[in-house]
């Protein structure tokens, strides 16, 4: 059984978590606390996640926020019908407007009476008992439920991998496994569902990407490991990385992944960077023991011991020699009085550049609105010699 608790005086939150946290330890019950909060969105948020027939300790006055603990607990039964609702308050007098709203709480706490505890305590063993008794009567308690049109289907939360939170305090299942697959929506993944793992630096779970339409990510099994792409229509694109030690693998983000002898950008193996000593993270620059890189492409003639990014910049560096956009020098930029500017534009004491040309004959007035622009047509900019 899961627990969620909602009250906005912090002091009293963490007690009747503490009067909880104590009764489960001493009678050793099968129970869990999920989220304990001040603010009741945060139990809308993840009461979906948890399966049904769950018990929530809420106060009535939930303060500053927009909705009642009335409020919320209407809410939750939409959410999970079987619900134990138990509200912990101050104010005596609520009992007939609670049972006018037909929310059937399970029981009504006075607020820092003498017998608080004790009642907590007796509303939790109550809770737990229909719980037991619940689960033996109906196979789909401690499943996700979700809503697929008008019908309601259950899940076993084993068996999901992804929730993708949306607007509405709704849930979609994006990774969910069986013994034999993992699926992405109705889509089945190459990857085992056996010893399934997002790759990422803790080679765990506990940082678990974005997953949607758009996204990328790596993703591992006992025996492999696949870079997956998910385009904006929901459709999947798996690369294997070949020769992986799924063991050793880590990634920084769904671009790079390395184990402790190849480099892989979007699952594709880059033989030329050496793995063990690379610190890029395939967006910006990056190094390893024997040059320096943008992204995964090798800087020519870059002086490894002076070159350094510029500092608030990404795609600007400079060595002792060179200024550079990029991996490609910027002709003729004066490095002392070189600096990035917005954007890909950039300047010293000769002028301005964009990318890696300087602009011949244009004042800041002429790019100034440019520099603003969330995008930029390379054929527009002034001075700008576009190659196609």
């Amino acid at each position: 059984m899961k627990i969620f608790i909602c009250e906005d005086n912090n002091e009293i939150l963490k007690k009747i978590e503490q009067v909880i946290k104590n009764y489960i330890m001493i009678n050793d019950l099968s129970v869990e606390i999920i989220t304990s909060s001040t603010n009741p969105v945060n139990i809308l948020e993840e009461a979906p996640k948890h399966g049904i027939a769950n018990s929530y300790f809420l106060d009535i006055d939930l303060g500053e926020n927009a909705m009642t603990g009335i409020d919320l607990g209407k809410k939750i039964r939409d959410i999970d019908p079987f619900a134990k609702l138990i509200y912990i308050t101050n104010f005596d007098n609520m009992q007939v407007r609670i049972l006018n709203e037909m929310i059937a709480p399970l029981a009504y706490i006075t607020k820092n009476s003498d017998d608080m505890d004790e009642n907590i305590q007796k509303a939790l063993t109550k809770a737990y008992e229909r719980y037991i008794k619940s689960t033996k009567l109906n196979s789909n308690i401690g499943k996700v439920p979700i809503k697929v049109g008008l019908k309601q289907e259950f899940y076993d939360i084993s068996e999901v991998l992804y929730f993708e939170a949306l607007e509405g305090h709704k849930i979609r299942l994006n990774l969910v496994k069986d013994k034999n697959f993992v699926y992405y929506g109705d889509k089945k993944l190459k990857v085992s569902p056996k010893n399934f793992l997002f790759v990422n630096r803790k080679v765990s779970n506990e940082s678990i990407p974005t997953v949607h339409a758009g996204s990328i990510f790596y993703v591992k099994d006992s025996q492999n490991a696949y870079h997956v792409e998910v385009d904006k229509d929901g459709n999947i694109k798996e690369t294997k990385l070949d020769n992986a030690d799924v063991g050793k693998l880590v990634s920084w983000n769904g671009i790079l992944a390395k184990d402790e002898k190849s480099v892989y950008r979007y699952g594709e193996k880059i033989d030329y960077i050496d793995a063990v000593s690379f610190n890029g993270d395939g967006i910006g620059y990056g190094k390893d023991k024997n040059n320096w890189y943008y992204g995964v492409t090798k800087i020519k003639n870059a002086d490894y011991k002076s070159f350094k990014e510029i500092k608030g910049s990404l795609t600007f560096a400079k060595d002792k020699y060179n200024v550079f956009y990029k991996e490609k020098i910027i002709e003729g930029a004066d490095k002392k009085t070189f600096e990035p500017m917005e954007g890909k534009f950039s300047k010293d004491k000769f002028g301005f550049f964009y990318k890696e040309q300087r602009l011949e004959g244009v004042s800041y007035e002429d790019i100034k609105d440019l520099m603003k622009a969330s995008r930029i047509d390379d054929k527009k900019v002034p001075g700008y010699k576009y190659k196609e």
